[in-house]
């Protein structure tokens, strides 16, 4: 097992909000509710990322209107969802400016920070032909895991060098992820 101890006090130092999670990729907290609206002391983060099985980072105003694009597997091939969506010229010129990982299960995430006064919530954008989400946000109250978690690598970018997204173009990016 990893000690993420390092990662999380540099992701705090990088103005995100951060979470251990477990193996089933939920909270390794008994409660977390107070973690989306202030980050942890970073020598509170010694203790409870010592022993848990990944990190994540806290999405919306705690982490500076930090949002995800989550292109969702479940079993089925989104890489090639993903590539049609991402190639044309002025998608990739946005892109340019976002982290891009790949999940443990198969999926992408797109993450960046944007202009906002009150960030959104989460959102289904798309949806499989059996009801389960396809492409979704994670937004104000909601979380994604990222690398170095087991099983998530990075694509592009960096998540510590990400940029803010004027709201027009993160607006861009969901209308055609819909």
């Amino acid at each position: 097992m990893r000690n993420y101890t390092d990662i999380a006090s540099d992701l705090l130092l990088a103005d995100f909000s951060v979470l251990p999670v477990n193996d089933n990729k939920r909270p390794a907290l008994p409660t977390w509710t107070e973690l989306q609206r202030r980050p942890m002391a970073a020598e509170y983060a010694d203790e409870v990322f010592k022993n848990c099985a990944g990190i994540a980072v806290i999405c919306g105003s705690v982490s500076h209107n930090l949002e995800c694009i989550d292109f969702d597997s479940h079993n089925k091939d989104i890489a090639d969802i993903y590539n049609r969506w991402a190639s044309p010229a002025d998608v990739a010129n946005i892109l340019s400016k976002c982290y891009i990982e790949t999940s443990k299960n198969g999926g992408i995430h797109v993450l960046y920070r944007y202009e906002a006064k009150q960030p959104d919530g989460n959102q289904k954008l798309s949806m499989w032909a059996s009801g389960e989400a396809m492409i979704e946000t994670r937004g104000e109250g909601g979380y994604v895991i990222v690398a170095p978690s087991d099983g998530y690598k990075p694509l592009y970018s960096d998540l510590f060098n990400i940029c803010e997204l004027s709201i027009e173009e993160r607006d861009f990016l969901l209308a055609k992820a819909k």
